[in-house]
């Protein structure tokens, strides 16, 4: 079993580079349409997963995060995840749906890291769309993101400016009204 590290928190540059494939929505090579055996045997055990509980990476806070509106998976089973520094995977039933990075590790095939400007976003993924989304619960507080379909079946978001957030989904996202 071959385990990848990740960072100790939002984003710790030292280490290996984590590979991103923005077009098949994977992480060193796991990610969606995977099962959880083929995640952890690429990072290891995870921590039981609390369905009361958030499911960013390890380390980070929901409200540390812009979030799309909508999007990443389609409820159709029960929801697990696998949470790591750095990382996580989620799903409904056995295969997962939806991973959001947050380490300034991770690079994707063009270049683009969370920590990195979202200017890079318009220059790089010139199909993505780009705009504000929603952050407040009263509808008072917007943060700059992009998002759109990278691959066949991959759709990806990227939150924040610089970028917290950069997360692969099956099913497309949005930003939230």
């Amino acid at each position: 079993m071959a385990a990848v590290a990740c960072d100790s928190g939002n984003g710790d540059a030292s280490g290996p580079a984590l590979e991103l494939d923005e077009r098949q929505g994977t992480v060193e090579g796991v990610g969606l349409g995977d099962g959880a055996a083929e995640i952890k045997e690429v990072f290891g055990e995870a921590p039981p997963y609390d369905i009361y509980a958030n499911s960013t990476p390890l380390g980070v806070h929901p409200t540390d995060l812009t979030h799309a509106g909508h999007g990443g998976c389609r409820p159709r089973g029960r929801e697990n995840a696998l949470r790591y520094r750095g990382v996580s995977f989620f799903a409904y039933g056995n295969k997962f749906c939806d991973v959001a990075v947050t380490s300034e590790r991770a690079v994707t095939r063009l270049g683009l890291s969370p920590g990195g400007r979202l200017s890079r976003v318009e220059d790089l993924y010139p199909e993505l769309e780009c705009g504000k989304t929603n952050i407040s619960s009263d509808g008072t507080s917007h943060e700059p993101a992009c998002w759109g379909r990278t691959g066949k079946r991959t759709y990806m978001w990227v939150g924040g400016d610089p970028i917290n957030n950069l997360s692969f989904g099956d099913r497309p996202y949005g930003p939230r009204p």
